[in-house]
């Protein structure tokens, strides 16, 4: 497998034109080549950025932004919010500030509209038929100190490898096991697009074993439904944690509400006396 770091200028928040400097500082495209492009660009191409001095309360971005909050922000260990979002388990809805000068990125909005997007024109413009776009950000395991890279979206190409029905080299039949093209993809571009000053938000991978393109792949066939996940009993458990949390605080603030109301009704009191 080949690997090309594209070098570009830097992307400026709010909003830049990131797509016509892909076009000019791609070196030429081959059919079957993997674009693989940082999330955070594709946001500031969307203008999916807010200027920190407008957020007051980082917390309500994170739940606006998430579609299921797990957990609010630990001030006291230092932790991040951690959430669910498209379908992906990821600290504060992924929002970022790093490379983003004074702004927080979000997410892009709709990721795989926008690599379906960006596979329409780099097709027409190379005049490529097979060619897959995997949208990527930045994520932490469980456990594990150090990033690697994982796909948000994708376009163009199978993301999965599937082995069920085949064989081991015991002759035993796999029952379970399928590859995840798309996200080793994504982890191995993040090598190269790194986490500081790089500026390499795009890599191009060419020479991949494994790979199949096609236009109509299912999204959902990619994400396991909860109840199946393997993982689901820890963010259930997780996410009852933080729905008793938040339940605890409402109560806690309603018993607050009531205290001071009551001090605020035994003064008034007083000073009717008076």
């Amino acid at each position: 497998m080949k690997i090309i770091p594209v070098y570009t200028r830097k992307f400026y928040p709010p909003q830049d034109d990131v797509y016509e400097l892909f076009i000019k500082d791609f070196p030429p495209l081959m059919d079957g080549d993997v674009i693989v492009i940082s999330s955070k660009v594709v946001a500031i191409q969307q203008g999916r950025t807010i200027k920190k001095a407008d957020v007051s309360d980082f917390d309500l971005l994170v739940q606006k932004e998430a579609d299921i909050m797990l957990s609010k922000k630990d001030k006291i260990h230092n932790l991040l919010p951690l959430t669910i979002k498209y379908r992906t388990f990821a600290p504060s809805a992924g929002i970022d500030e790093s490379n983003a000068a004074d702004y927080y990125i979000l997410w892009p909005e709709d990721p795989f509209a926008e690599a379906a997007k960006l596979h329409e024109q780099l097709t027409r413009h190379y005049r490529l038929k097979r060619i897959g776009i995997i949208i990527s950000d930045s994520f932490l395991l469980p456990m594990r100190y150090g990033s690697i890279g994982i796909s948000i979206a994708f376009h163009g190409l199978l993301p999965l490898k599937d082995y069920r029905g085949e064989k081991d080299i015991f002759d035993r039949k796999l029952m379970l096991t399928q590859a995840n093209i798309v996200d080793s993809l994504a982890n191995t571009a993040n090598l190269y697009m790194g986490e500081g000053n790089e500026q390499m938000p795009v890599v191009i991978l060419r020479d991949i074993p494994h790979l199949e393109f096609t236009q109509d792949y299912p999204i959902d066939d990619f994400f396991i439904p909860k109840d199946q996940d393997l993982y689901y009993p820890l963010l259930q458990s997780t996410k009852e944690e933080a729905a008793d949390a938040q339940a605890n605080a409402d109560a806690q603030a309603n018993v607050d509400a009531t205290t001071q109301a009551q001090a605020h009704a035994a003064t008034h009191a007083n000073d009717k006396k008076q």
